[in-house]
């Protein structure tokens, strides 16, 4: 999955992000997660190839696992640090009978 089908997700017939930060975050963290999977699939190759040795893989694993939880956190506190979460969150606006969000956050980018 690409970064830009990941906006697309986000705002919906937005070309832009809301946020630039937010974006290069989210791309940071969209590659964290391919990175992880790729290195997962190549593990789980040689288990099928009855590798002996794919065990190796282990602590390349938990670093790829370790750089997508900290790319994660880095997007999230940023969303909530920063409000872009409202921002992002923007088509799909709270109905008017549920709670409305806070003054300083109802401005939406979306």
């Amino acid at each position: 999955m690409t970064s830009k089908k990941i906006v697309g997700t986000i705002c919906p017939g937005k070309k832009s992000f809301p946020c630039p930060e937010a974006r290069v975050l989210l791309e940071r963290y969209s590659e964290a997660v391919s990175e992880s999977l790729m290195v997962l699939e190549i593990q789980f190759q040689s288990v099928i190839a009855a590798d002996a040795d794919s065990n190796r893989f282990d602590l390349i694993i938990h670093e790829a696992n370790e750089k997508r939880e900290n790319a994660k956190y880095a997007y999230l506190n940023h969303q909530h640090s920063h409000g872009c979460a409202y921002q992002s969150l923007g088509s799909l606006e709270k109905r008017a009978d549920e709670q409305p969000r806070p003054a300083h956050l109802k401005k939406s980018a979306c």
